[in-house]
């Protein structure tokens, strides 16, 4: 697989991802004004860290379909949430409301986002070998 095409999804994840915090933070500082959401950058960073590690597995799978790899990426991303979601209502006695709607709300995007991108992971893979193939049967 061309490195570019893989480095593509991996630039693309990083913007929207440093936008999602930048929009995200703001709209959380206009609803929640009083509470002070000094560690809310850990948790979309979180989630960009458990969405590269899904996508490295994913470039280095030989197979030709990822729905497996990307299926039980996206499965261990679920577990490790309720974990951290369950730790923290745990050991944090204020604002439990304002963490868990900005964990929730980080989770359902970069659930979309790991679907769109994926998609077109794998669509423009497909194109990609179905045209190396072609130039090798030329040659």
């Amino acid at each position: 697989m061309k490195a570019s095409i893989k480095y593509k999804y991996v630039f693309y994840l990083t913007v929207i991802s440093l936008l999602w915090l930048l929009l995200s933070e703001y709209v959380l500082n206009l609803i929640f004004v009083e509470v002070d959401l000094k560690l809310y950058p850990l948790i979309p960073l979180y989630f960009y860290v458990i969405t590269l590690i899904g996508y490295r597995l994913i470039y280095l799978s030989k197979t030709k379909n990822n729905v497996m790899l990307f299926m039980l990426s996206r499965m261990t991303k679920l577990l490790l949430s309720i974990i951290i979601i369950l730790v923290c209502l745990f050991f944090i006695k204020n604002n439990i409301l304002e963490l868990v709607v900005a964990f929730v709300g980080n989770y359902l995007f970069y659930l979309v986002l790991d679907s769109v991108l994926m998609m077109k992971y794998q669509a423009n893979k497909e194109v990609y070998t179905s045209k190396q193939m072609n130039n090798e049967t030329v040659v």
